[in-house]
């Protein structure tokens, strides 16, 4: 009687794989400030705190592992690449008649003496390789050259995630400080709210951004202006100011991304 040879089992190389969780980091600063801030924007509110806790505590039990994966970029504590391209639009020593110099990557005025006049403690080369996974900048001829006057968050899902919480700690800065109704605390916030036809919504929300960029390209720029005042630390105040759109579309339950590593395969 013949024997029969095991039956071997193969995975396939095009095999949907859940990206495996990113080691977790301590709570810093911005993390703690975010979480006290949303806890007394609904305490204010009178919700049940013990019902806030359990419920918050279920959420972070319910949600998939996969959320948190290390993404593609270096992801960076500040936003330094967006920095970068908001000088290399303003500053006279790097534009000309408004719009952006091509520099190469080293030298007396390049894309390296930019980006150390932001901050002489990050690796020039990050921050250049970051532009580049982003396609904020694009190489030429050995010359660097901005693509856009706006980072591309969503290429770097770190970078983007940073920002996200930079926006909300903002906004729930101002909530706070407002429902303190102390005069030195008030900030601005106002709001508007309509319906749109569903057949109008993409042109209207296109049409609305650009108009909303322009305006913060104007603020960039007084900004911009003010911070090469020379003026004391500690009688300096940052300042942010944003527009952001919103909608009642209900958002999609939570999908894993594709495994970049299956992809690569030729899956």
């Amino acid at each position: 009687m013949a024997k029969l040879k095991p039956t071997v089992r193969t995975r396939k190389s095009n095999a949907r794989r859940t990206p495996s969780r990113a080691p977790e980091i301590v709570l810093d600063d911005r993390a703690r400030e975010l979480l006290q801030l949303t806890a007394l924007l609904l305490a204010r509110c009178n919700y049940s705190r013990a019902q806030m806790q359990s419920t918050f505590e279920r959420a972070l039990a319910s949600l998939p592992d996969w959320i948190g994966v290390s993404g593609g970029g270096a992801g960076l504590p500040n936003d330094i690449p967006g920095e970068v391209l908001t000088r290399w639009h303003l500053l006279p020593r790097y534009s000309l008649h408004g719009q952006p110099r091509p520099l190469p990557a080293e030298g007396r005025l390049s894309l390296t003496s930019l980006i150390r006049s932001i901050s002489r403690r990050v690796d020039p080369r990050h921050i250049r390789d970051q532009l580049i996974n982003t396609q904020s900048v694009r190489f030429d001829k050995g010359l660097y050259l901005p693509q856009e006057r706006a980072l591309r968050l969503r290429r770097d899902p770190r970078l983007q995630s940073r920002h996200h919480v930079r926006i909300v700690r903002y906004l729930l800065r101002t909530v706070e400080g407002n429902a303190r109704r102390e005069e030195g605390l008030r900030r601005f916030e106002f709001i508007t709210a309509g319906v749109v036809p569903r057949a109008l919504f993409a042109d209207f929300a296109a049409a609305q951004g650009k108009s909303a960029l322009r305006f913060l390209e104007e603020v960039d720029r007084d900004l911009l202006l003010h911070s090469v005042t020379p003026v004391a630390k500690s009688e300096q105040i940052e300042m942010a100011v944003g527009v952001i759109f919103s909608d009642n579309r209900p958002l999609p339950p939570l999908t894993a991304p594709p495994n970049p590593l299956v992809e690569e395969s030729g899956g």
